[in-house]
């Protein structure tokens, strides 16, 4: 039979390296928006902005009710991500590339209809 100590204990141990896994599979699309060229409409704001809310509700529901430490550092970590991946997002459509062709004007098309007059 197996212990109930060493049930618990692999379970934990479970739940950190999938919780990692979590964590780390926001880098890949924080990358993408470091490195973006446009303004990143097709990301949702109002999708992540419910993320947010969400990971906001379960890091309070961590430290305050269940007063676990790995949980809260697990929500914690998640709720940065989802932040900084929408800050990004915010960042990329209103600041960085404000200026931009409106949605769905390619660069071509628009040098090509907006030629300078040469008079």
């Amino acid at each position: 039979m197996v212990s109930e100590d060493f049930v618990v204990y692999a379970i934990t141990a479970l739940y950190s390296f999938s919780s990692l896994v979590t964590i780390a599979a926001y880098f890949p699309q924080i990358w993408t928006l470091v490195t973006a060229t446009g303004r990143s409409e097709a990301l949702s704001i109002s999708s992540w902005g419910l993320w947010s809310y969400t990971g906001a509700v379960n890091l309070l529901y961590a430290v305050y009710v269940v007063k676990d430490l790995l949980l809260s550092i697990v929500a914690l970590a998640s709720e940065a991500a989802i932040l900084i991946t929408l800050a990004l997002i915010l960042y990329n459509r209103y600041f960085r590339f404000e200026k931009t062709l409106p949605r769905g004007v390619s660069n071509d098309a628009a040098a090509y209809f907006h030629k300078p007059s040469s008079k």
